[in-house]
């Protein structure tokens, strides 16, 4: 739960604790229902797998492609890890099991399966799709 409070705190949602508590309390849950409001999701306050989703791919959105690294790279690979509830190796890389990784994500979501994460893939990931 503290990972979520992190990244809630970094989202701009803040759970009104000095820290991450690491305890899902009421703060926690008010953050998390306004993150979900603001992505379009269902505002239940849980940390689902969508929400898991959009709070990973929080932030800047270059274009991943083959040969990119970086924190960009290992914020895609923690959200694709939520959104297929398999593990993609976050080690911000972008090898060829991340781009495979993409492509299947991009088809599940009628994408246009390329491999290339840009702005439709960004914008997926980031609503938590």
């Amino acid at each position: 739960m503290t990972a979520a409070q992190c990244l809630l705190k970094n989202a701009g949602f803040d759970t009104g604790a000095a820290n991450p508590s690491g305890t899902f309390d009421v703060g926690t849950t008010s953050a998390t229902t306004r993150f979900q409001q603001d992505r379009g999701l269902a505002a239940t306050g849980i940390v689902d797998s969508h929400t898991w989703t959009a709070l990973l791919s929080t932030g800047d959105t270059p274009t991943l492609r083959v040969g990119s690294t970086g924190y960009a790279v290992t914020r895609l690979q923690r959200a694709l890890t939520a959104a297929l509830s398999r593990t993609v190796s976050a080690d911000g890389q972008f090898g060829p099991l991340t781009e495979q990784a993409v492509r299947d994500y991009q088809t599940a979501r009628s994408l246009g399966a390329d491999g290339i994460v840009g702005p439709l893939t960004w914008t997926a990931l980031q609503a938590g799709r």
